[in-house]
């Protein structure tokens, strides 16, 4: 938090992911950022004629709410509000400022984080099938794989990954939090530790960057557990320091 700064919080976009699952297909970046939503060869579906009419884009996930209420709570003592922001309402030329990000969402639910990957040491990649998204693992250290498949998507029981990664914003002076898991869960649980400051202060510590010293730039992986939709446990299987 810095006073001279404005802090954009940018909220995942559900519709957009249902509407990838639903139709299997994955969006890119570059149509998400031109407001092209569904692909050409979308084939017709007689149950819904209009897709748009349906995915706008409006509805706020469980995990962003649960995030927006926490950081806001969080921010308050500060001089700057928190500012949200649905992802479908925003455009490059707002990211591309000196002002400070937090993005919640993977770049299945929310395409924007995808322009921070060549930041990140642990990234996601979206699987042949539009329903999985892996995170791959750039600068494996000693004893990581190189790949973090999950055994549950959204609303099912089993493991889940997730990140919590601070970087910074290519070409300007400002900085964005990632905030984003392989499903739903994940995205929580990485909302939570956001907020958790003792434990963030001491997981950093741990891995030899100290809070309390000059910035640095990290990722927190997750290892996330739940069950029929909820986070029931996490825990943290390592946190690099970013070389960016």
């Amino acid at each position: 938090m810095r006073n001279d700064r404005r802090l954009h919080l940018i909220l995942s976009d559900p519709d957009i992911c249902a509407t990838q699952i639903l139709f299997s297909y994955n969006i890119s970046l570059s149509d998400y950022a031109n407001k092209r939503y569904l692909p050409d060869s979308l084939p017709p579906h007689p149950w819904m004629s209009d897709p748009g009419r349906f995915f706008r884009g409006a509805n706020v996930d469980s995990a962003s709410f649960a995030a927006a209420m926490s950081y806001a709570e969080l921010t308050a003592p500060f001089s700057k509000p928190l500012e949200s922001h649905m992802a479908r309402n925003i455009q490059l030329r707002d990211i591309k400022s000196d002002d400070d990000f937090i993005f919640i969402g993977s770049p299945r639910s929310n395409p924007w984080s995808e322009l921070f990957a060549d930041e990140l040491d642990f990234y996601f990649v979206r699987e042949n099938s539009a329903s999985a998204e892996i995170i791959l693992n750039r600068r494996p250290q000693s004893g990581e794989p190189t790949r973090y498949v999950p055994s549950a998507a959204g609303w099912e029981t089993g493991q889940g990954f997730a990140i919590l990664a601070f970087a910074g914003n290519p070409g300007q002076s400002g900085h964005v939090l990632l905030v984003a898991g392989t499903n739903a869960e994940g995205t929580e649980a990485a909302a939570k530790l956001a907020v958790n400051l003792d434990l963030l202060s001491s997981t950093l510590v741990k891995y030899g960057i100290d809070p309390q010293g000059p910035l640095c730039h990290f990722e927190v992986l997750l290892n996330v557990r739940s069950m029929a939709g909820s986070p029931q446990q996490f825990e943290i299987i390592t946190c690099h320091r970013l070389a960016k």
